[in-house]
């Protein structure tokens, strides 16, 4: 989630949201524990056809995160973006969809690490 785009224009939502998440370290000792072990593990890439909305829907859609509706259904924004956070944000949002800065925003935050990363375990 750090290296996700909307880190540039709410940093602090977005340290709350990774805060609460786990890490594969994490997860890979409580599965351990419980006599589970990773096999593999896979980038996911989120792309323009998706149709849920949550925290990385708009990875190629932007101007969702502009909806308030669309926002009211992510809990990142529910839980941990103050109004300050969203004013200021979402006005810059607003402004690089405009010029167009968004395109070079979002390219800077591309990465070969996926959005997500499907995790494959077997009881051992």
């Amino acid at each position: 989630m750090r290296y996700y785009w909307l880190d540039h224009y709410f940093p602090i939502m977005l340290e709350r949201s990774c805060d609460q998440m786990p890490g594969l370290e994490t997860v890979e000792s409580a599965l351990n524990k419980a006599g589970i072990f990773i096999e593999a593990t896979e980038p996911f890439f989120i792309t323009a056809e998706l149709q849920d909305f949550f925290l990385y829907s708009g990875k190629q859609r932007p101007e969702m995160y502009l909806s308030s509706s669309v926002r009211r259904g992510i809990s990142s924004f529910h839980n941990y973006c103050s109004e300050t956070e969203l004013r200021s944000g979402l006005s810059k949002l607003r402004g690089d969809i405009e010029t167009g800065a968004i395109k070079a925003i979002i390219e800077k935050y591309e990465n070969e690490n996926g959005d997500y990363l499907f995790v494959s375990a077997r009881v051992h």
